[in-house]
């Protein structure tokens, strides 16, 4: 399964358009679109405490906008309001960016 994520539009009809138009190039399997207030588990005062407690196979977060990227098992998709996004391969727990400076990114597959 291949997912196009990103996070933080801040409400510009632009940048979704845009995500929604590279899903559809890119065919992928599912568009995550993260956000400032995604909620805390029940019984956790943080989502980093949740995480430290039980297993997961990647953490997909925005809010961070100077972190775009990968480290480790955590994909920071925050856009920043710009034209950015990640299509993840969760089984290789790769990354492949988009931006607007390509109209389509070489992928692998």
């Amino acid at each position: 399964m291949r997912l196009l994520a990103s996070a933080d539009i801040h409400g510009d009809e632009g940048v979704c358009e845009w995500i929604v138009v590279q899903s559809r190039l890119l065919q992928v399997d599912a568009i995550v679109f993260a956000g400032d207030l995604l909620g805390v588990p029940d019984g956790f005062e943080t989502v980093e405490k949740a995480m430290h407690t039980r297993s997961f196979l990647i953490h997909i977060h925005g809010h961070s906008h100077s972190n775009f990227g990968k480290d480790g098992r955590h994909f920071n998709v925050a856009s920043a309001a710009q034209k950015r996004a990640m299509v993840i391969d969760l089984e290789a727990r790769t990354y492949d960016l988009l931006d607007d400076r390509c109209s389509r990114p070489s992928l692998p597959w």
